[in-house]
């Protein structure tokens, strides 16, 4: 899918005297340089209109005919395929309305527009503008408008029409993102002479290239987004006494990622502390983003600049026997900034104070309650595992680790009163948080005690990995293992059964995966059930006429767990449970086992997981990722029901259900060209996958139509609304409730 871009600047209206719009032109030319090199739209792909031509043999004329011709171009040329659309305006502008309240229609003023009174109709509606591009379909698209929005009584004009039909896309709707110079009713500011840049313009050109407040830290990327760029105009704009007006319809992406791949920004700030000797050593602990380790750096005399990574940092100097004021600094740095600190008091009166604070600034304890005569107290920390991580924050969330010794594998921390959080890490992942309150007086002990599932099969299994690999506790947000969500769990299971890995659950017998002949495939069912669970297999190609029952076995050591595997020759199946209730679309790939996880009846997981391993040895070599993948797919299946955007690494072996669910949630987005690129790496890995034949419907509208179900929701609903593929049922029997494409009944 292609980028595209209208690029409109009316500096001189020939009709009007004395009514210019100086820097209108540089304002355009500058959104085109950006346009162009930044964002890489092609000049071919851009509609560039310039009153006057300035030399430009690439710049049409700004008259209305000539920017409703570009429009009425770009909707011919772009429909369907524009993954990105920028629209750019720098002229005059107004809004047509009442004093009644109602909402006005602002408008964008031609070059051939002469009065109100005679010409109003070359004065083009902006919202009918906007509602023709819409009809381009799925994408992105942004509007920047720097130009007045006062008010103009109805009765004295009638703006233009664009005489293109306002029909919309059949494949679905963009996201809209648009940006005015100012609020409804009032003037922009223009450039104060030709050849300049309005202060619009400069901000909107700065935050685009990601400057300022203009990008922020999302996961593991800094990226621009809209609201963070009307947010960076805004501030820029307020020291003139202007306001920019954002207005979104849809969910809209992130306009950049500035980091990765380009290197990471930085800004200098200069730290002063007031009060300080020539020869004092300050050291300053500066933390970043939360996922970053503090660092430590070294102040002589009191004066100095350490540079910090955009974005929110908190600095925290610390000088021996010295109390300094503030603690602490903490904001958002995004230009060079200050940072100012004074010291306030100095110690050595008294020998034992002096012992008292060098104690206590070891190991970070320094604040105003020492002062105040109150003691730390030992606490003695009761852990299930002398080996787990622990990290120790107070009730302002500073970090109070330092605070804890280790005495014989038992952990003892020199505390103050107050509350207190202890977080635990197995293999790096937090698995439990408890809070527990220090009590002035003697010392106390804390024991950290791990919840408990209620359900019965997550008790059972979580009892089976403590025994094997000591106490761990589940978290919903962190995984594999310490993943309180019950498929990640069994995916694992299932991942050992294949690869005797995950040592975690090496006490926990798995259905054996042995013999299975060469390009043939097998399926491994996991599904929790009060009783023996009734499951079956349909044949796609006979049209689900025959059926296979599937034997499945107790698992002994998981309560309510069941498992099974069968050989299957590679092809489309329909597995169906609960009694014939419920099926799904499954499709067994030679040398690979395909896992279905669900559930009977008896707690989650209710919506199924689908795992697609590589059989050894004849799968080729085992891959290095089985945990850290099944993390990400299952992550991935959640994502793609509740309608987020799925994100996640690229793995160099293509996965078919990852890449499946990726591509389905890029055409959903509206992300085409994201969808194609997913798509050529299933065509070489998978050409046999009934998805990848709906995805090249879906993408490419090429023909014919696949010869199976889809696995994923979206291509059912997409290619069989009324039963017309071989096997595919009616939606009215389709379940809702579930990213795969499921149904109450089958056959």
């Amino acid at each position: 899918m292609a980028k595209r871009a209208i690029v409109i600047g009316v500096e001189r209206y020939p009709n009007r005297k004395n009514d210019d719009v100086p820097g209108a032109v540089a304002d355009a030319l500058g959104f085109y340089d950006w346009v162009t090199s930044d964002e890489g739209v092609p000049p071919e792909s851009i509609a560039l209109h310039l009153s006057p031509l300035s030399g430009r043999p690439d710049a049409r004329p700004a008259t209305a005919v000539q920017i409703e011709r570009s429009i009425a171009e770009l909707r011919r040329l772009g429909e369907g395929c524009t993954e990105r659309l920028f629209v750019y305006y720098s002229g005059h502008g107004f809004a047509s309305g009442t004093d009644m309240g109602d909402q006005p229609e602002p408008a964008i003023v031609c070059e051939d527009f002469e009065s109100i009174e005679w010409t109003g109709r070359l004065a083009l509606k902006f919202r009918q503008i906007r509602e023709v591009l819409r009809g381009l379909g799925p994408g992105e698209q942004y509007f920047f408008l720097d130009c007045c929005r006062t008010i103009v009584t109805r009765e004295r004009l009638s703006l233009g029409e664009v005489a293109i039909n306002v029909r919309p896309a059949a494949n679905g709707e963009p996201a809209q993102g648009t940006l005015w110079s100012t609020a409804p009713g009032r003037a922009a500011a223009a450039a104060t002479a030709a050849g300049e840049r309005s202060a619009f313009t400069e901000a909107l050109l700065a935050g685009l290239r990601g400057e300022g407040r203009a990008r922020a830290w999302r996961d593991e990327s800094l990226i621009v987004e809209f609201h963070l760029l009307a947010s960076h105009v805004n501030e820029r704009l307020r020291s003139d006494g202007q306001e920019a007006y954002p207005e979104t319809r849809g969910l809209l992406p992130p306009l950049r990622v500035l980091y990765p791949p380009e290197p990471l920004p930085t800004v200098p700030c200069e730290v002063t502390v007031e009060g300080a000797s020539p020869d004092d050593a300050i050291e300053l602990e500066v933390s970043g983003r939360a996922d970053d380790e503090p660092k430590l750096c070294k102040l002589t005399g009191g004066r100095g600049t350490v540079e910090l990574v955009v974005g929110f940092n908190r600095i925290k100097p610390r000088l021996h026997g010295c109390e300094l004021k503030p603690p602490s600094v903490s904001k958002d740095f995004f230009t060079p900034d200050q940072a100012r600190f004074r010291v306030v008091r100095r110690r050595g009166s008294a020998p034992w104070r002096d012992k008292l604070h060098e104690h206590a600034f070891e190991r970070g304890l320094l604040t105003d309650a020492i002062e105040d005569a109150v003691h730390p107290v030992n606490v003695h920390l009761e852990l299930p595992r002398s080996s787990a991580t622990i990290r120790l924050r107070d009730q302002v969330g500073r970090e109070r680790t330092p605070a804890i010794a280790d005495h014989g594998g038992r952990r003892v921390a020199l505390l103050l009163p107050g509350k207190y959080r202890l977080e635990i890490e197995e293999a790096g992942l937090l698995v439990h948080e408890q809070v527990f309150e220090v009590r002035p007086g003697a010392s106390q002990r804390v024991t950290v005690v791990p919840p408990d599932p209620v359900d019965p099969t997550r008790r059972s299994l979580l009892a089976r990995v403590r025994e094997e690999s000591g106490w761990i506790s589940p978290s919903e947000s962190l995984g594999p293992l310490a993943d309180h969500h019950l498929p990640l769990w069994l995916s694992l299971l299932a991942v050992r059964a294949v690869y005797d890995v995950c040592e975690g659950l090496a006490g926990i017998p798995a259905p054996p995966v042995r013999g299975v002949p060469a390009r043939q495939a097998a399926l491994m069912i996991l599904m929790t059930a009060s009783s023996r669970p009734e499951v079956a297999l349909f044949p796609l190609a006979d049209g689900g006429a025959s059926r296979r029952p599937v034997a499945l076995e107790a698992n002994g050591a998981v309560e309510g767990l069941w498992h099974g595997v069968v050989d299957t020759a590679p092809g489309g199946y329909l597995l169906g449970w609960a009694g014939g209730r419920a099926a799904i679309a499954l499709y067994a790939l030679p040398d690979r086992v395909t896992c279905f996880i669900g559930s009977a009846g008896l707690g989650a997981p209710r919506d199924p997981t689908l795992l697609s391993l590589p059989l050894p040895p004849w799968g080729g070599a085992l891959p290095e990722y089985p945990p850290v993948f099944v993390r990400w797919l299952e992550h991935a299946q959640r994502a793609f029901f509740a309608g987020r955007a799925i994100e996640g690494p690229t793995f160099d072996r293509p996965d078919p259900f990852y890449d499946v669910i990726a591509a389905y949630a890029a055409l959903r987005a509206g992300a085409r060209l994201r969808a194609a690129e997913v798509l050529e790496r299933l065509e070489a890995a998978f050409p046999d996958l009934p998805d990848v034949a709906a995805l090249q419907v879906l993408v490419r509208d090429a023909p014919p139509r696949p010869a199976g179900v889809p696995m994923v929701m979206d291509g059912a609903l997409a290619l069989c609304p009324d039963a017309a593929m071989p096997g595919c049922p009616p939606r009215s029997v389709l379940a809702w409730g579930s990213a795969w494409t499921r149904w109450a009944a089958w056959p």
